[in-house]
């Protein structure tokens, strides 16, 4: 391969680079307080769930029966999650993991 060619495609993996991404996680009862989903600790589902890009694109979804959500973004870069308290069962507060 000559060296020429070898440019063209660094060029094209460059440019090919900003392609959309994949946010996902897990809203789970946290019982014993830990900041760590551990065996026993359950999912919480029908949970709303939105997700803002680094260009301020927002994506809402919701948790599946796992409490799983996942939401395709399309800036790269970092993402805020925001979590709808008021889907959360009663005594359930939302806490961020620092």
């Amino acid at each position: 391969m000559n060296s020429k060619r070898l440019e063209q495609q660094r060029q094209k993996k460059t440019t090919d680079f900003n392609v959309p991404g994949t946010v996902t996680g897990v809203v789970y009862n946290d019982v014993n307080g830990n900041g760590t989903q551990d065996a026993g600790e359950p999912g919480i589902e029908n949970v709303e769930v939105t997700i803002t890009d680094s260009a301020g694109q927002a994506v809402t979804v919701q948790t599946d029966a796992t409490g799983t959500y996942t939401a395709q973004v399309a800036a790269p870069g970092t993402a805020s999650v925001d979590i709808d308290d008021a889907d959360l069962p009663v005594r359930i507060l939302y806490k961020q993991k620092n």
